[in-house]
């Protein structure tokens, strides 16, 4: 049998050719797989830098609201230097390039915001009038070629917006939101509206101030299919992916949509991210990926035909089934009435995964709950937890709920460490109303039953913490039915627990209505007046006076009923609870016995 003969010339003609196009069927997988691979990752990478933006956006309108809630609240006066101290401390906190605060009239009343021009005609303010929390991106007033970024917000007052809150971020603080280290340095980042505007773009990049700009360059290059495609994508907020060339090299853009939630743009306009890179990297891969398959291909030809059918077989079968425990316990993780939520305690609590219940719990909607846990309670329970060993233990704590209304919960914490860092897996149960209950008890255990005013244990619990802060001033009495005694005696001791409960409701009427009104004990009244001086102190004492002759003539023409007074002054007369009372109670009882001896009352 010849080697060369003929029908071996058609076998290996025919086999060359079915290798040839094994070959290129091979080839083709390869580069769409590469290709699926490269625009997967791209929108991996797109959808962590949105979320990332989307979250800062959202947290920090969230502490703007807080801000205008705080100021509008407040006494303090728009237009003053505690205002813009006020704004300027939190500016540095939250990351700001201002904190600007407007009046109606279109007035900037911040300290760096007072040398812009009137914006009373800018659309962001108006919108944010009318109540909307507003998102507005435009240039600089003062450099037209910076970009700047605002969140406004109505600051109201009353319930009646008096002014308009934003602030703003500058074009450094927008770069460094974003980064160009995607894909070895070779990725190009851009923050763009479905206008073609680009918001922000990384340092360094193409300075070009639109997408349409960047397409009539000379540089590049976009067939008309691709072109229409592009601006589909942007004004149907779709996320998808076309094609240009830039400088002769070929690129792939991916455009995503950015959900900017309750937040409103003052030109409609939907913010997308738009990620380019390379097709190089695609042909790239797909080499690497044919060269390294073929040279093993080439030596084990036969053997790993075999063995990768078995394998695949094996291991797709293994995959499914892994997969559906998976998902089985990630549907019973979902749907677990209980919260429950893994973090990470670095950088703040970085959340690894929460079930719904968690979700629902924070008002926060599950797909894109991923925030920081110290987003969700109070700064001190951050630190408690760090300072926790690894192990299981239990800690009461405030997680902040839908509506910011902070609630008290149970935690059951599993912490361990990994290379990773260290991860806390956290459980809760709502114990809130055992808290309300305990408040109440409290709340009942310092109070008068007779007069509903506080006791003496009121006073230790509420009056006597006031003189440890620096800011507390005002007058401090404390007050001394005379002859009461004698009321008890000829009327009776009932009737003496309706003087004392007519009393207090009479101190109740006429003092102010931030006095704080105490019954120290028998006919002992204490009261503190904030912000109260020696004169005013005086007039209340003799309201007080005039309205006991008034209200009890028949004890005070039978008994000789009265009140003897004595009064100090914080920080003046003492800087801490004894001394105070200490002082007062010899004022009074000085008084006491001045009014024996002369048989009036005048207090000193």
């Amino acid at each position: 049998m010849k080697f060369f003969s003929r029908n071996n010339i058609i076998y290996a003609l025919i086999t060359i050719l079915v290798l040839g196009l094994v070959c290129l069927g091979f080839v083709t997988v390869i580069t769409n797989d590469a290709r699926k691979d490269t625009e997967d990752q791209m929108r991996e990478l797109s959808n962590q830098t949105i979320n990332t933006i989307a979250n800062k956006i959202h947290t920090d309108s969230v502490c703007l609201r807080s801000i205008a809630e705080t100021v509008g609240n407040s006494t303090m006066q728009l237009n003053t230097e505690d205002l813009r101290q006020y704004l300027e401390r939190k500016r540095s906190i939250y990351g700001f390039g201002d904190i600007v605060v407007v009046d109606l009239n279109g007035k900037a009343l911040s300290a760096i915001g007072a040398k812009l021009p009137n914006l009373k005609q800018m659309d962001f303010v108006e919108q944010a009038r009318q109540g909307k929390t507003v998102l507005h991106q435009g240039y600089s007033s003062v450099n037209s070629h910076e970009q700047l970024v605002r969140i406004a917000l109505p600051l109201k007052r009353n319930n009646r917006v008096v002014a308009v809150l934003y602030g703003v971020y500058m074009s450094n603080q927008l770069r460094s939101i974003l980064t160009d280290r995607l894909f070895n340095s070779h990725g190009r980042v851009k923050l763009i509206t479905s206008h073609g505007d680009v918001i922000s773009s990384p340092e360094g990049a193409l300075p070009f101030r639109n997408v349409e700009e960047f397409f009539q360059s000379d540089h590049t290059q976009i067939d008309q299919d691709e072109y229409r495609r592009y601006y589909t994508l942007l004004q149907r907020n779709r996320q998808g992916f076309a094609s240009y060339r830039y400088a002769q090299e070929k690129y792939i853009v991916a455009l995503t949509p950015m959900n900017l939630g309750n937040l409103t743009t003052t030109d409609n306009a939907q913010w997308h991210l738009s990620l380019s890179v390379p097709y190089e990297l695609v042909a790239s891969r797909s080499r690497t990926k044919i060269f390294q398959t073929t040279t093993f291909a080439l030596l084990l030809l036969a053997i790993i035909g075999v063995l990768s059918y078995a394998l695949y077989r094996s291991n797709q079968k293994k995959r499914e089934e892994l997969q559906k425990a998976y998902e089985e316990v990630q549907s019973l993780y979902r749907t677990i009435p209980t919260p429950i939520i893994r973090f990470r305690m670095e950088d703040g609590g970085i959340v690894l995964s929460d079930n719904r219940s968690f979700a629902n719990l924070v008002g926060c909607p599950h797909e894109t709950c991923q925030h920081r846990f110290r987003f969700f309670t109070k700064p001190e329970f951050i630190e408690r937890i760090w300072a926790l060993p690894d192990g299981s233990h239990q800690m009461e704590m405030l997680i902040r709920g839908y509506g910011k209304k902070y609630l008290w919960h149970l935690a059951f914490l599993e912490i361990t460490t990994k290379p990773e860092g260290r991860e806390v897996l956290c459980v809760l149960a709502n114990i809130t109303q055992q808290h309300e209950k305990l408040n109440e008890a409290t709340l009942v255990s310092q109070t008068d039953a007779l007069t509903g005013l506080a006791n003496r244990r009121g006073i230790m619990e509420q009056l006597e913490p006031l003189f440890l802060t620096e800011s507390t001033k005002g007058a401090l009495l404390i007050m001394d039915l005379d002859n009461f005694k004698q009321v008890n005696d000829r009327f009776g001791h009932q009737t003496g627990d309706t003087v004392l409960a007519t009393f207090a409701d009479m101190l109740v009427d006429t003092l102010p209505d931030t006095s704080f009104i105490s019954r120290y004990g028998g006919d002992e009244f204490v009261v503190f007046l904030p912000n109260t001086d020696k004169e005013q102190t005086c007039d209340l004492a003799g309201k007080i006076k005039e309205r006991l002759a008034h209200e009890f003539p028949l004890f005070v023409k039978t008994c000789q009923f009265d009140v003897s007074f004595g009064s100090v002054f914080f920080p003046e007369d003492g800087k801490d609870w004894d001394t105070l009372f200490a002082k007062v109670d010899e004022v009074l009882y000085y008084n006491k016995r001045l009014n024996k001896m002369s048989g009036h009352s005048e207090n000193k």
